[in-house]
């Protein structure tokens, strides 16, 4: 290659790289200013927007929309919760509109010495209870007896309402073993009217120094439901020959209990030491001599119930008289004066202590029913 060829090749290679440079630094210069631009006339809007705020002739008309801006989105929002929130109270209060009433546990009494029941009904929602009906059945072996019971008084929302009645012309000296409770009732500017029924019983006894005063009935079910015109009738149901075998042989054996129970009281109240020892085992005869407790005055009552009982054992349910129960506290002071570790409650020892009253146990000695050692 000659000298002129090869000066003439370098010419156009610099001149291309030279064009190449050029053009590569114009793309370089043209993004860079598009940039610039941009930046620019972001910058120029920012700085408009801000000096027309500090402005001192358009601050205070201008201020006051940019706040309106600004606290229109965040007053809405709670607004929307505190309506959501009232039309839930709304919602849940608008549900309590029919009242509830219920029979207060325990609270179904029988107070001997004044000869009168007393219960007490609570309502249990904000609703009114009013034209309050009760209807108290009182169930016997073979009868029934029916005490209606109208209350004029309505019982206030989350309110009580006692009741008493006196029952003077009872069937039976005995209190019924059951009770059917019927309460009826409607609730304020409501339709609705409810009913419900209790089935009483397991009587037990109240508080009390140390005979009873007051028996107590148990709960035993509750069934409710809503009527429209005609409430359900009050009406114990039938007893089921299937749930009730009674027999000739078990009604004997209550009667031969009773006796006996009777009889062996009957020698404690008048110490009479054959009595006791015909109707007591030779553990109790023996107990009840080295507690002397035949210095000792006991005071039972002839009334006596029976608990429960097998073909060997029964249990029975033993009361003081008035008598009876003055002497034990009267006895048990002058212990107290004495300073005497004594205790009326030792002549008891053979007995099975129950709050205000006592249970005694019977055993099944050749078909003669005896007490024993609880």
């Amino acid at each position: 290659m000659d000298l002129k060829t090869e000066r003439k090749i370098k010419f156009w290679l610099t001149t291309i790289s030279k064009v190449l440079v050029i053009a590569l630094v114009l793309f370089k210069l043209i993004d860079i200013l598009f940039d610039k631009k941009d930046t620019t006339s972001l910058e120029k809007e920012t700085l408009t927007a801000i000096p027309k705020e500090k402005q001192p002739k358009d601050s205070v008309f201008k201020k006051e929309p940019i706040a309106k801006q600004q606290k229109t989105p965040s007053i809405q929002i709670p607004n929307k919760k505190i309506e959501d929130q009232k039309n839930t109270v709304t919602t849940r209060a608008t549900s309590l509109v029919y009242a509830k009433l219920h029979l207060v546990e325990d609270s179904f009494i029988w107070l001997e010495d004044k000869r009168k029941f007393v219960l007490k009904l609570a309502n249990t929602t904000a609703a009114l209870a009013e034209n309050v009906t009760i209807n108290v059945v009182l169930i016997y072996e073979k009868e029934q007896q029916s005490i209606p019971l109208k209350q004029e008084a309505s019982v206030d929302a989350y309110g009580v309402l006692n009741i008493d009645f006196v029952a003077s012309n009872l069937l039976h000296t005995t209190l019924p073993k059951t009770i059917m409770l019927c309460i009826n009732h409607e609730s304020k500017n409501a339709k609705q009217k409810n009913w419900y029924k209790y089935l009483l019983g397991n009587k037990v006894a109240g508080s009390g120094a140390i005979e009873t005063r007051s028996v107590i009935y148990k709960t035993l079910s509750v069934s409710d439901g809503i009527y429209t015109n005609t409430s359900p009738n009050c009406i114990a149901p039938a007893k089921s020959s299937n749930k009730v075998n009674t027999t000739k042989d078990n009604d004997i054996a209550l009667e031969n209990i009773k006796s006996s129970t009777q009889l062996f009281l009957r020698g404690l109240n008048n110490k009479s030491e054959i009595t006791i020892k015909n109707t007591t085992t030779a553990k109790l005869y023996t107990q009840l001599s080295f507690v002397d407790s035949n210095k000792y005055s006991y005071g039972f009552s002839n009334k006596i119930e029976i608990i429960s009982h097998t073909k060997n054992t029964a249990i029975v349910k033993l009361f003081l008289t008035e008598k009876g129960r003055d002497t034990y506290l009267k006895q048990q002071a002058s212990y107290d004066v004495e300073n005497s570790s004594k205790k009326v409650s030792d002549f008891f020892n053979f007995l099975n202590r129950k709050g205000s009253y006592w249970e005694g146990r019977l055993v099944n000695q050749n078909s003669i029913w005896k007490f024993d050692v609880y």
